[in-house]
Order: C-alpha cells, then sequence, then structure tokens
C-alpha cells in the first residue's frame, strides 16, 4: 500500500479489525520481498566479482594482482597484494577491468548470445595482449573479432587463439562514403 492509504488506515477510527490485520501481513510480506530482492542483488555482484576478478587475474598475468572489489554501487579497485586496493590506473587496466566485467556478466546470466568486440587490444602492451586474444579464445561461446590490422594478423589469430578460430573475413572500405566489402578468407591448405 502506498504510505498515505497506510496511515490513513491505520490511523482511521471504525476501520475494519480484519482489514487491520491483512494490511499487517501486507505490510509483512512486503519486508520479505525487499529482503529478498536485496538478498539475490547481493548475490549476483558478489558472484559477477568473482567470475570478474578471475578474469582480470587470468588477463593480467601479474602475480601481485590478487582480484577485483566491487563494492555494492558498482565501483571497482584493484586488488594487490602489496599495494592492498586500489582503483585501475591506466587506460590497458581499465580495457582488461571491461572484458572481465562483460565475461563476468555473461557467465553469470547463462545467456549464450554472441559477443562481438572492436579493436580487442588498443594501446595494449605486449604482455596483455596475446593474454586477452587467449582469453577469448576460451570464451565458451560465439565472438565475434574485430580487429584493425595492426592489432592480428591471420597468422597470428592461428597461433594466438589455438586454432578456435571458425572463419575469417577481411572487411575493406570502399570510396569515402563509410561503405565496405566483405570478403571471407578461403584457406586454400586445408
Amino acid at each position: 500500500f502506498p504510505v498515505t492509504i497506510r496511515a490513513k488506515i491505520v490511523g482511521a477510527k471504525g476501520v475494519n479489525p480484519a482489514f487491520r490485520v491483512k494490511l499487517k501481513y501486507l505490510e509483512q510480506l512486503q519486508d520479505i520481498i525487499e529482503t529478498s530482492v536485496v538478498k539475490f542483488s547481493d548475490s549476483i555482484r558478489l558472484r559477477v566479482e568473482e567470475k570478474a576478478s578471475e578474469h582480470f587475474v587470468n588477463i593480467m598475468k601479474n602475480d601481485d594482482i590478487i582480484g577485483l572489489e566491487i563494492s555494492e554501487d558498482y565501483q571497482v579497485w584493484i586488488r594487490h597484494k602489496t599495494l592492498g586496493r586500489k582503483p585501475a590506473g591506466s587506460f590497458g587496466q581499465n580495457l582488461v577491468f571491461v572484458y572481465a566485467l562483460i565475461g563476468a556478466l555473461i557467465d553469470v546470466s547463462g545467456n549464450g548470445s554472441s559477443w562481438v568486440i572492436d579493436s580487442p587490444i588498443a594501446k595494449l602492451d605486449e604482455i596483455r595482449a596475446p593474454s586477452v586474444w587467449q582469453w577469448i579464445s576460451k570464451r565458451k561461446r560465439q565472438i565475434i573479432v574485430l580487429p584493425h590490422k595492426n592489432e592480428l594478423t591471420p597468422e597470428n589469430a592461428k597461433i594466438l587463439m589455438a586454432g578456435m578460430v571458425g572463419r575469417e573475413y577481411e572487411i575493406t572500405p570502399i570510396g569515402e562514403d563509410a561503405w565496405s566489402e566483405i570478403k571471407p578468407l578461403i584457406d586454400l591448405k586445408g
């Protein structure tokens, strides 16, 4: 019940006592539902935090990083063995966090939809870039990757993604009007 109706019923004279009892039960039911929703939301956030931490540690390949901490309002900190808790500082750390969070949300949701990644390793260093490719290749879903030619060559894709490449296409701009031609790349070797 809205607060104004509840206040009128509670303070009113001559209200049927049975109605007051029903109101009390409804208020208790409302409290139970609100508490259940909060507990359920917290359990999902904790599962997302656990999976995101796991993904982040796997991609970062830094023994000092032990995971992520995600607050109730979804503020994020990196947990270090020596430095304690600190916010992500670099573009690369933020990019890896985004991948870890998206991976965690997909894992927790159980949604089997495809994932499209454009320029996946932009500005990552030589340690994290191959790590991201390997992490992507281990995802158990279809991932459509749109790398820039400087990010991934077909040869490196075969090496870094451990044979998990299903199809390759070349996207070539046509003219200056933002149209592109998509050509499948066929491996004549087999």
